[in-house]
């Protein structure tokens, strides 16, 4: 997915004269709409009605068009398929936060300190660990700057 949607669609995109900005939302658009074929998964396969089947397909479809932006981000920032695919494995593997098992747990206090450590050291280190700088992105030289 990482190549085709990053590397090859999102690189078209910004070569051929879009704006960053609107490469990086139509980009991961196409990433969220190509995830609505579960729908037909759901419904015929895991015996879903069609109601059900279509919530559990937005919501998917909003959260992968949401990590398509950040992917796409990385992607455009350090000009290289490394962070967007090892971010993509990352969350493949480690799925969505299950926050509903926080009501029933012993230690809620400390999940819920760890998963707001977590979101403040992931926007704290955001930019410092993706400076352009450190990656050579050779790759978006050619490419008109938004100015």
């Amino acid at each position: 997915e990482e190549l085709v949607y990053r590397a090859c669609i999102l690189s078209v995109l910004v070569y051929s004269g879009w704006s960053l900005t609107l490469a990086s939302v139509i980009g991961p658009l196409m990433f969220g709409i190509a995830h609505l074929h579960h729908f037909r998964d759901l419904t015929r396969h895991a015996g879903y009605d069609r109601e059900k089947s279509m919530r559990i397909v937005c919501f998917q479809a909003g959260y992968t068009t949401l990590f398509g932006v950040y992917a796409s981000f990385l992607f455009l920032r350090t000009g290289h398929l490394v962070a967007p695919f090892l971010s993509h494995a990352f969350c493949n593997y480690m799925g969505l936060p299950e926050l509903h098992r926080l009501n029933s747990s012993r230690d809620k206090n400390i999940l819920l300190t760890a998963y707001l450590a977590g979101i403040i050291g992931f926007f704290a280190l955001l930019m410092p660990l993706t400076n352009p700088e450190w990656y050579n992105p050779y790759i978006w030289k050619f490419v008109p700057s938004e100015n």
